[in-house]
């Protein structure tokens, strides 16, 4: 907000909420990558989604608990970063 205002900080924000809504269908979606020479069972989703710009990335992991499938949002990371480098060791590990 304070370096782009308000109106862009809102349209960042439902950019991101969209993208988080999408992922609760499954890595199944659209964009999706399955990343596993950054660690097992480790996915990104760019955010960018329906026209919508963004440069930015979900890192999440594909899980179960109890018996249900679960995803498990570990990182948000602008596309310019180097992915491995921002992750703790025990999310590469799992």
């Amino acid at each position: 907000m304070e370096n782009f205002g308000s109106v862009q900080a809102r349209t960042y924000a439902g950019t991101l909420s969209s993208a988080l809504k999408e992922l609760r269908a499954g890595p199944a979606i659209s964009g999706a990558k399955e990343r596993r020479e950054i660690g097992p069972h480790l996915w990104t989703l760019h955010v960018a989604r329906k026209g919508r710009k963004g440069r930015h990335f979900v890192i999440f992991r594909v899980g179960s608990f109890q018996g249900q499938n679960v995803i498990d949002v570990l990182r948000l990371l602008h596309d310019s970063m180097d992915l491995e480098r921002h992750l703790l060791p025990t999310e590469l590990d799992s």
